[in-house]
């Protein structure tokens, strides 16, 4: 049984130095919903290139998904060098699907509930990735 914890904060607001208005800075503790967040199986931290051929190909990501390193995965962290059209397929709590999409440059962590977890992660676009799921 592993674990992952996150540690770290979102600072936004003026550059620092010189008189700026407003002066506020926001200050924001980056954690997960349960910390440490404990997980059964996990990819490690992976790297790939992505290049899907054509406007609608979407490469899956091998790691992720029944028969996988991860099957039911619980957390998910994505980085990538440029955009990319991402496509989530998350267990809808009955055993069937709920697929969204979102556009993605750069960086994400998302968090999914053991009974709703991630099923499947593909991508679409020119990109490299680093990549991190765990869960059982």
């Amino acid at each position: 049984m592993g674990q992952v914890r996150i540690d770290g904060a979102l600072l936004a607001g003026p550059p620092q130095g010189g008189d700026v208005f407003p002066s506020a800075l926001m200050n924001v503790p980056l954690r997960l919903r349960t910390s440490p967040k404990g997980f059964g199986s996990a990819t490690g931290i992976l790297h790939r290139t992505i290049m899907s051929n054509g406007p609608t190909e979407y490469v899956t990501l091998a790691d992720i998904g029944d028969g996988s390193t991860v099957e039911r995965a619980t957390l998910l962290y994505l980085k990538s060098s440029g955009p990319l059209d991402v496509r989530l397929t998350c267990d809808d709590g009955l055993g069937g699907n709920i697929v969204s999409e979102y556009q993605q440059d750069g960086f994400s962590l998302l968090e999914f509930t053991e009974s709703k977890h991630l099923k499947r992660v593909e991508l679409r676009g020119s990109a490299q990735i680093e990549f991190f799921a765990c869960g059982r």
